[in-house]
């Protein structure tokens, strides 16, 4: 059920605020907060449970927000910062975090929500700037006042919320950080998505926060933040570039593994910048199609980014596409490129568009990613027994060919078959006439 916001009038609730911090600085009632300017004591405040507003700029929130503009679910800009009185805002955004708060973590982290619907009280105290922000304690926030809407009497206990309240001096960026000091370090009880820890890192990079007080702040190494930002820029490469639909967040769901690979094996890689914007394209299309694999794409885009020379040699010869060489560009091309000619050396447009094209039909989809798969597959197995890899596929071709029982095929798959077993016939000369080369050559 949607909850009815009565957002209170900023004004007014500033002016709680201020009177309530006055009693508490009055009275001693401070707590240290050590990520904040190296423990500043805040008052501690209780607020009745309707007073504070959501924090829009949540990074834990920003991946569903933009999804639901994506999807026209919200107008564009439903979620900018300035609208943060909007009651219908509001409302929206204590949906989400609703749906996180009942949200565990494994077998281990349970839920927020089921956590405070049996305790029935508020245990830690939620952080809010000082005009009722929250800044920490969204989720439980969220979950507070559902359990209170839903049953007062039994949950009468979070008819007010305990608050830590920052100073009005604190600055945009100080909050951000106590977010991020807060809540993104590895040993953070409900990890944040892979996503928002890449938009963090990049957006204190461009406030030129210093790459060593980002890995303070989130207690990461140097590889991590830097991977944390090529991963999210992947993400977003693949959701506009490569599916039309820029900022559906939502179409990333078990999608890290596959972008880890993404990352490191091909933005890390400057070697061949445009072999890598092509192999790039097959990576996404396992993305895209991961329910279709046999395999994780985690596992084959390591494949295809290890030896991406033997993989677009093989899946071309697999899909009849001859590669020759490019023209060369006339002019600089852009980062992440899907036009057909992707720049000096082989011209792999053909093979590009074959891929593109296998998205339009279910068969020429499965076929593709079967044969991406087949490719894969002999491809690791040379780099793994080099030497012996070649025997290995002539016996196991030997043997498939032993299950070929034209007695049981239907009538109408004669042709497919007769032209199967033709290129069967070709690629096995040509293969006699090379290894007959090699012996007379060793001779």
């Amino acid at each position: 059920m949607s909850t009815t916001f009565n957002v209170v009038d900023p004004e007014l609730r500033h002016e709680q605020i201020e009177l309530r911090v006055a009693e508490a600085r009055a009275h001693g009632k401070l707590r240290k907060e050590y990520k904040f300017r190296n423990g500043e004591e805040l008052p501690l405040i209780s607020l009745p449970i309707g007073t504070p507003i959501y924090r829009l700029e949540n990074y834990r929130t920003r991946d569903k927000q933009l999804s639901l503009e994506a999807q026209t679910a919200v107008p564009p800009g439903f979620f900018n910062p300035k609208r943060r009185e909007d009651s219908s805002v509001q409302a929206k955004q204590h949906q989400i975090l609703l749906d996180q708060a009942k949200t565990g973590s494994g077998e281990t982290i349970k839920p927020i929500y089921e956590e405070l619907e049996r305790v029935r009280l508020q245990t830690d105290e939620i952080i809010v700037s000082a005009d009722g922000v929250v800044v920490n304690g969204n989720r439980r926030l969220a979950a507070m006042r559902e359990l209170h809407r839903a049953d007062p009497s039994a949950f009468s206990g979070f008819a007010h919320v305990n608050c830590m309240v920052l100073p009005k001096s604190a600055t945009v960026d100080e909050i951000r950080s106590l977010e991020i000091a807060l809540q993104m370090q590895p040993e953070t009880k409900l990890p944040y998505e892979w996503t928002a820890l890449g938009r963090a890192v990049r957006d204190l990079r461009d406030a030129n926060v210093p790459e060593q007080e980002i890995m303070n702040e989130m207690n990461r190494s140097k590889s991590e933040i830097q991977r944390a930002v090529k991963m999210v820029e992947a993400a977003e490469a693949y959701l506009d570039s490569w599916l039309d639909k820029p900022q559906n967040f939502d179409l990333l769901k078990d999608t890290e593994q596959a972008f880890i690979q993404i990352a490191t094996r091909n933005l890390g890689k400057q070697d061949n910048v445009a072999q890598r914007e092509v192999t790039r394209q097959f990576d996404f299309f396992l993305v895209e199609h991961r329910t279709l694999l046999s395999d994780s794409a985690y596992t084959l885009i390591n494949t295809i980014e290890t030896n991406p020379d033997a993989f677009l040699t093989a899946v071309a010869v697999e899909f009849g596409v001859t590669l020759e060489a490019a023209a060369p560009a006339s002019e600089p091309k852009p980062e992440i490129n899907f036009d057909d000619d992707v720049g000096a050396g082989v011209d792999y447009g053909p093979l590009v568009d074959l891929l593109i094209a296998a998205r339009e039909d279910d068969e020429g989809r499965e076929r593709t990613v079967r044969t991406i798969e087949e490719v894969c597959d002999v491809v690791a197995e040379q780099g793994k027994n080099r030497d012996k890899a070649a025997l290995k596929f002539a016996v196991k071709a030997e043997k498939n060919l032993t299950l070929v029982d034209l007695t049981t095929a239907a009538p109408s798959t004669y042709y497919e078959i007769n032209a199967a077993l033709e290129r069967c016939i070709e690629r096995i000369e040509k293969l006699q006439h090379q290894l007959q080369e090699l012996n007379e050559s060793r001779a």
